[in-house]
């Protein structure tokens, strides 16, 4: 009973010293430019793309072994089947997030590419509040009706994001 509780406490030291060490590597990470437009352009960092990537090979023993416990008759096939959907469906969730989602930010306006609220494009004018979830770890950027931009604080430069907001938006409306 103690091994395994040595054993769970160095599985979540571990994993809580990985995602330290990728927010440290956001942090110091720049944007890059746009050449054609001049644009900051803001991802996520390539070690995250890599963990996504990686991601996926965890579903993929999962359906090898629940196509191994079906053959072999055994009951356990319907929960590692089950199991195996839903890794896979965090898996395409993770890639999509990390591979899809961008910030651009120009001299005019703030734009959010992502998979899950399309193409968003706020004029510096029109942002109305700007708040930070620490929960969440990413930035709210609201702009007109209601409509949200949410910033990562893994992506790319988040520093020089900041920077550039702190630059373009009132002091009243950081919340």
């Amino acid at each position: 009973m103690l091994e395994d509780f040595i054993t769970n406490l160095l599985i979540v030291i571990a994993v809580t010293s990985l995602f330290g060490y990728l927010g440290s590597v956001a942090l110091r990470s720049k944007a890059t430019r746009d050449v054609a437009t001049g644009a900051l352009s803001f991802r996520y960092i390539s070690p995250y793309r890599v963990l996504a990537a990686a991601s996926l090979l965890l579903p993929g023993a999962m359906c090898a072994l629940s196509l191994h416990l079906y053959r072999s008759g055994e009951s356990d096939f319907f929960i590692w089947f089950v199991i195996f959907i839903v890794f896979g469906a965090m898996s395409v969730f993770l890639l999509l997030e990390c591979f899809v989602v961008r910030l651009l930010v120009s001299e005019e306006a703030i734009t959010s590419i992502s998979p899950w609220s399309g193409r968003r494009m706020f004029s510096w004018a029109e942002i109305e509040s700007i708040s930070y979830s620490k929960t969440s770890k990413w930035y709210v950027i609201v702009g007109p009706f209601a409509k949200k931009i949410r910033a990562s604080e893994y992506l790319s430069g988040i520093s020089e994001l900041v920077s550039e907001l702190r630059k373009r938006i009132a002091p009243e409306k950081w919340a």
